[in-house]
This record gives C-alpha cells, sequence and structure tokens, in this order.
C-alpha cells in the first residue's frame, strides 16, 4: 500500500513557554480556539487532526504571528492527506521562532523528503543533528507517536509508546533514503501508474488489491457505509472495513460487490493474500495482536474462515501470499526470533497432513533486515517474491523490493522496484499479473477519489513492449529475449452432453519428468480453472470427476514463448457403454511398442479407473497414421495396445477384463493429407493414438 509516512516525531509538542501574553481581543478568541483544538491533540487514543486543523487555521487568522499556532497547522497537515501543505507552516514558524520546538527542523526536512527535495532534506536533517548533545544522538527515548501504518488497514492505529535507542542512527537512516532518493528519482523506470477507476475506488478508504492471475478478479479492503452490521470503530470513528469484490469486463472494472456475510462480520475484515486461480482468500482479523485466516470458496460462495493454527501466534500476523501450485505459503509475522519488527517467513504443506502447514521458516537476513518488512506476494512464476521493506536500500518509508529464488534455495539481492513505482512514501501491498504487465496497490494521494485509492502501474515490461518507430533506412533491431517465460492455462470444465458446469479435480503433469506440478480443482459453479505453468516443456493435464470418465490432454509450450494464455475447455463424458477416451500422455518409441517413461501417471489414471468401477471391462485400441503399410500400422497400433494391457494386467487388474486391439490407420481423426494433397502433419499427431472405449459397465 502508497501511504505517505508519518514522521517518527511528528508528535514531541514541546510548548513554547515564553509565548509573549497580549490583550487584544482577536488574540483572546485565538487563545480559546487553540485550547479546545488542544484537546482534541491530547486524545489518548487517536488524537483528531482532521477536526483540530480548520480550528488552529482559525486562530492563525486572529494571531498571525504566533509560531506555536503555525507549527500546529503544520502537524495536522502532515497527519492528513494533503502532508505537504505542512511546509509552508513549519517554515513559518521557523521565521517566527526558530526555538518554537527542537524538531522543527526534523519536520522540515522531513516534508522536504516526502517532496523530492533530497537536498533540502539533507540541510534540515543536518541542522537538527547539529543541535543535539552527544548524550541527546545516543540516549534511549521513549516517544510518543502514531504508528507508521504498520498494519495498512486501519487509516491510524492507537497512539503507542516507541523506543527510539539512537536518534542520531534515526537522522542517518533518513539522510541515507535521502541518497537513494535523488538517485532513484533521477533514473526513472519507465512505469506509469493511474487510479484504477472512479467505479471501483470510492470516497471512503479503499486499499489492499489482491488478483486473479488473469487479472479477471480484484479483491480489496473498503471502509464505506455498506459495512456489514453499519458500525464503526471506537478508535478511529471510520467504518468497519469489509472486503469487496470488483471484476474485469470488457476492459473495465465493474461495481465492487460486498463478498458477504459468511467472511465480512460486524467488525474488522481485510483481505491479504489472495490464490492465483482466486479460490483461496487469506484474510486479516484483529483477533489477539493479530490473526491470519483462509477461505475457500465453492461454487460462488465462501466458506466460514478458517484460522491459520499452524501459522498464527500470540504476535502479530499480517500479510499472506501463497504459490501458484498452491504448496508454499509466505507471511509477516513479528513473532520472537526475528531480525527487526516485521519479518518474512515460508512453509510448505506438511508431508503427512496436505490440510496442514508445515514449520514455518524466516527467510533469513538477506531478506529481513532490523526494520519492517511486509506486504508479501509471490509471483506466478514460482521464483519471484515481492515484499516492501523499511530497510533496505530504499527511498523513504517502505519501498518495494523484489527477490529471486535460485536453484540452491537461496534468495537473490533484493532489487528496489525504483521510482515512481516506489516514491518517499510508504509503498506497500504491492501484486503482479502474471503477465508482469500490471501491478496493483493502494496509495494515499491529494488528488485520489477518497482517502486511499487503488492505483494500476503499468509495469516497465509493458513499456518495452511498445515498439520503436523504426526509419525506413534503420534496420529492424534485434528481438529482446522473452522477460516473462511464463503460460497461463485456463478454461472450463463441463458436461459433454449437457454442458453442465463441473467442479473436477485436475493434474498437471511434467511429461519429462514424470512428475506433478499442480493439482487443483474446477470452479463447482462455473467450471473455471487457472494454473500458470514454465513455458518450454511438454506436459499432460488430467481431469477427474466421480461418475465421469477421466480426461487427459497433451500440450508443448514452446521456450521462445514470451507470456502467453492458453485455454482448454474440456468435456466430460459419463461412464456408459460404447463411450472412448483418447488417453493423450501414452508415448512410445518411434516404430516400436516399447512405452516410454512419460506414460505411466496416464497408465496409473486408467488403472486406478478400473479399480475404483470393478465392473468395467474395457478395449484398448491402437492407432496409426497413414506413413508406412498398412499392414505394418496394424502389427504395430496391435502390438502397442498389448502393451499397454500388459502393463495393466501387471499391476493386478484381471485380464479378462481388457481386449487389446490394432486397428492401425483404419480410423483416423482427421484427414492425414490436406484437400490439396499436402501432408497434415497436425491430421497425422491426432491419428497416432491409443484409446480405450467401455464395453461393460
Amino acid at each position: 500500500m502508497k501511504l505517505k509516512s508519518l514522521p517518527l516525531l511528528c508528535l514531541l509538542f514541546v510548548f513554547f513557554a515564553g509565548m509573549a501574553q497580549d490583550t487584544k481581543k482577536d488574540i483572546k478568541k485565538a487563545k480559546k480556539i487553540v485550547k479546545k483544538a488542544d484537546k482534541l491533540l491530547d486524545d489518548e487514543d487517536v488524537p483528531q487532526f482532521n477536526q483540530a486543523l480548520p480550528m488552529y487555521l482559525e486562530a492563525s487568522k486572529l494571531d498571525t504571528k504566533n509560531p506555536m499556532i503555525q507549527f500546529k497547522i503544520g502537524v495536522c497537515y502532515l497527519n492528513s492527506i494533503q502532508q505537504l501543505k505542512s511546509e509552508a507552516y513549519f517554515l513559518k514558524a521557523l521565521e517566527l521562532n526558530p526555538a518554537v520546538n527542537k524538531e522543527l527542523h526534523y519536520l522540515i526536512g522531513y516534508v522536504k523528503h516526502l517532496n523530492y527535495d533530497f537536498i533540502g532534506a539533507l540541510k534540515h536533517y543536518q541542522r537538527y543533528k547539529e543541535q543535539l548533545t552527544p548524550g541527546e544522538m545516543e540516549v534511549k527515548k521513549v516517544l510518543r507517536t502514531i504508528s507508521e501504518q504498520i498494519r495498512g488497514h486501519k487509516p491510524y492505529e492507537l497512539a503507542i509508546q516507541v523506543e527510539v535507542k539512537n536518534i542520531g542512527k534515526v537522522i542517518a537512516k533518513r539522510k541515507a533514503e535521502c541518497e537513494i532518493g535523488k538517485k532513484l528519482f533521477t533514473q526513472p523506470v519507465p512505469a506509469i501508474v493511474t487510479n484504477v477507476s472512479s467505479t471501483l475506488n470510492s470516497p471512503y478508504p479503499d486499499y489492499v488489491p489482491v488478483i486473479t492471475a488473469d487479472e479477471s478478479q480484484m479483491y480489496f479492503t473498503s471502509r464505506n457505509p455498506q459495512t456489514t452490521g453499519g458500525g464503526k470503530d471506537d478508535i478511529d470513528g471510520q467504518f468497519y472495513e469489509d472486503i469487496y469484490l470488483s471484476e474485469h469486463a470488457d476492459g473495465k472494472w465493474t461495481k465492487p460487490k460486498n463478498i458477504g456475510k459468511t467472511i465480512n462480520t460486524k467488525t474488522h475484515d481485510a483481505a491479504v493474500g489472495l490464490s492465483a486461480d482466486g479460490q483461496i482468500l487469506y484474510i486479516y482479523k484483529d483477533e489477539n495482536a493479530g490473526d491470519l485466516y483462509e477461505c475457500k470458496l465453492k461454487g460462488d460462495e465462501w466458506r466460514k474462515p478458517r484460522p491459520m493454527k499452524e501459522i498464527n501466534t500470540n504476535a502479530a500476523e499480517k500479510s499472506a501470499a501463497i504459490s501458484a501450485d498452491g504448496r508454499t505459503l509466505f507471511f509477516t509475522s513479528n513473532r520472537k526470533g526475528g531480525y527487526g519488527g516485521y519479518d518474512i517467513y515460508m512453509c510448505h504443506i506438511s508431508e503427512e497432513d496436505p490440510e496442514k502447514w508445515g514449520t514455518p521458516k524466516n527467510l533469513g537476513p538477506s531478506i529481513n533486515t532490523e526494520y519492517h518488512e511486509d506486504g508479501v506476494f509471490f509471483h506466478p512464476d514460482g521464483k519471484t517474491l515481492y515484499f516492501s521493506s523499511r530497510g533496505h536500500d530504499n527511498m523513504g518509508g517502505y519501498d518495494i523490493f523484489k527477490t529471486v529464488r535460485q536453484a540452491d534455495g537461496s534468495w537473490s539481492k533484493p532489487e528496489n522496484l525504483g521510482y515512481p513505482i516506489n516514491t518517499t512514501g510508504d509503498d506497500i501491498y504491492f501484486v503482479l499479473s502474471a503477465s508482469g504487465l500490471h501491478g496493483y496497490y493502494s496509495s494515499f494521494r491529494e488528488d485520489g477519489m477518497g482517502e486511499k485509492d487503488i492505483y494500476m502501474i503499468t509495469m516497465p515490461l509493458a513499456m518495452k513492449k511498445k515498439k520503436k518507430p523504426v526509419k525506413p533506412d534503420e534496420p529492424e533491431p534485434e528481438p529482446e529475449p522473452p522477460a516473462n517465460p511464463l503460460t497461463l492455462l485456463k478454461g472450463e470444465i463441463y458436461d459433454a452432453v449437457t454442458e453442465e458446469m463441473l467442479g473436477a479435480s485436475i493434474q498437471v503433469i511434467d511429461n519429462e519428468l514424470n512428475e506433478v506440478l499442480a493439482e487443483l480443482s474446477s470452479n463447482e459453479k462455473t467450471g473455471k480453472y487457472l494454473v500458470t505453468l514454465p513455458s518450454g516443456k511438454n506436459y499432460g493435464i488430467a481431469v477427474k470427476k466421480d461418475g465421469y470418465l477421466f480426461h487427459s490432454e497433451n500440450f508443448d509450450i514452446p521456450a521462445s514463448e514470451d507470456f502467453q494464455e492458453v485455454r482448454k475447455d474440456i468435456g466430460l463424458k459419463r461412464i456408459k457403454v460404447g463411450t472412448k477416451i483418447v488417453l493423450r500422455n501414452i508415448f512410445f518409441d518411434y516404430g516400436k511398442a516399447t512405452l516410454r517413461d512419460a506414460s505411466v501417471a496416464e497408465l496409473n489414471r486408467l488403472i486406478k479407473l478400473l479399480n475404483d468401477v470393478p465392473t468395467l471391462k474395457i478395449e484398448i485400441s491402437g492407432h496409426t497414421d497413414s506413413k508406412g503399410s498398412a499392414e505394418f500400422n496394424k502389427t504395430l497400433s496391435a502390438n502397442r495396445a498389448k502393451a499397454v494391457v500388459k502393463f495393466i494386467v501387471d499391476k493386478g487388474v484381471s485380464s479378462d477384463r481388457l481386449k487389446a486391439m490394432g486397428y492401425g490407420e483404419e480410423r483416423p481423426m482427421a484427414p492425414n493429407q490436406n484437400a490439396d494433397g499436402s501432408d497434415n502433419p497436425g491430421g497425422r499427431q491426432l491419428n497416432r493414438r491409443v484409446e480405450f472405449e467401455i464395453l461393460e459397465n
């Protein structure tokens, strides 16, 4: 989420005791107004900056030479959506009385920092440092401050006590951020940040977007009057959080819908993570110190949220991200034993119980710093982790970084995504589409439609795809290597006869390694499924549902392809006599009847079907294209059918339930030649197959 960071010392009020008394009527009136406004800032829970601000502004018109009023106006603006307005009032206070507040130079430096005036910020940070004694530089101070959006959900948290161990270290960190900011600001990355839409964003806080891999759906959190129960938080007076859904249709985001009372309660419910296919939603609840819950979609209804008992502790767990294959979870926590504030942890599905997560492991000091790391997101490419950090080389507040998992399991050095993706404020809760073209996060901006809005980032990859015009006398530029060799496989599972959408289990297999890469289910109501795969491999996909014959597909994804979407809609056939199924993932050596190892997964599925339906009798048939003699093809196809039958019988299935037949080139599924007599490779490939037909059920 992209929010302007509140300065660590912005509430250190050192009131100037020597302010001259004045008997003028306006000055007296101003003092009364200031007294009322001061009470609003003395709120022990959350200082009411927005309510106090107009009072101080009114008082400043009556008493234009009062430096403390100018200072307090600056503090109020600094804690509002109009943060940059505070600079003028801080400078006015400095002009009227440089001693009005000991932290004044720090605050001026901070606002200039926010406004990308890094040279001016460095100047005031240095002046603030110079006025501190050596003892003050190192002393432990306990400062009253508003939390710096560490959860990212509520606009403010409770006023808390923060221990600053070394003021000199704070200033050194700010100065380092300015140096990094100067570099990033003068070397911007080709990215564009735009408000998503007035349809999705509202006049109220909208934030923490999470998306499906194909950008077809977005869940986010909002605090608007339609909140479940209609209640407001006693702490900040704003409506409780609810989770909403918007869908991307015809190039636009639809009007958001509340996802319902199964998940949204009368208190706070916030979305923090989403599976690539949108079937699992991770939410945050204000329970204990802060807990994570998992919600699963059944058809178009969400099941009751399940607390993540293996993850939650007495500390706070905040954001979560799941890998595209559903086997690895990343989350953030401030539990004991970490390296700083909030750290990033990783855990895998338990080998003993696939419904539980294993023991979490801290990602270590190369990722986690002594400061906060939060807003974790794992890209569907299965190797790139995005997160926000206050501790790495950032330009102010949280910046978004990425790290790539190496072959040995280690992580690359975190890389700052650069300006304008990152700013001098808080940039957090970033998500990225599978294509790598669009990122999303929420931002706290003066030009927004509400307190916080959701923004889309057209990423550098998308900008590179815009080809520059080539002059007639210039050669075509060399094509760039694919930047995102990832394939998104999606489609619908349905009844082949009635066309009713079906919920079915799906396996995706790496045929070369004979390894299951992903196991998922299609949605029970829509039949939709989605999975992301690395390019450059041969895959098998197997679909199963009770009462239906399993279906298999085999396909290649070329290594040279950039990101692509492949759609495969699959019709399942019910188990009945006469039904035929092509076994797409059975492979033989060329011109032989020797089964390859890559066939094992497909054959095991057929064996399971025969074991599950013990009355089933089938014919295994071999087929070829028209190359070679008809006699050779018929013999070859018969031998291949026999090889399949032998494999199944060797696994314990009775031979009287199986019949092997070879039809050679007699039963083509497609023409072996085109109409003009030329060869049809695609047709020949379809004709080279093994089928089974149900003889008895």
